[in-house]
């Protein structure tokens, strides 16, 4: 019986550590585009795997801040960013929010 008990523990205990992944940083990957209502029309976000991408034609990196839980943006024409919440609308639709427009994920 003791065995049983250990050998669950140990299962559940490999489990915990297969979910502590950083999801954060793998879920803003992609492009994403402003809505059709958005005054930042030509704005359009691709974030790359390796911490790179573009924000309206310029270059910037990007990485996940832990402390801050937030995306931290630095774009090539010296702007940072901050992106904290990435929402998802009822439709399961994933969006963003930057200077008060919604960003949308467009799978590529």
């Amino acid at each position: 019986m003791k065995k049983i008990i250990a050998l669950l523990l140990l299962a559940v205990m490999c489990f915990s550590l297969v979910a502590c992944g950083n999801k954060a940083e793998k879920e803003i990957v992609g492009t994403w585009k402003p809505s059709e209502e958005s005054i930042l029309a030509n704005y359009t976000f691709v974030f790359n795997e390796d911490g790179t991408g573009t924000v309206n034609d310029g270059e910037m990196t990007w990485k996940y801040d832990d402390s801050l839980s937030c995306y931290i943006i630095a774009s090539s024409y010296g702007e940072l960013y901050c992106i904290c919440d990435i929402m998802t609308e009822e439709n399961g639709t994933c969006y963003f929010k930057f200077s008060g427009q919604k960003f949308y994920y467009q799978n590529n």
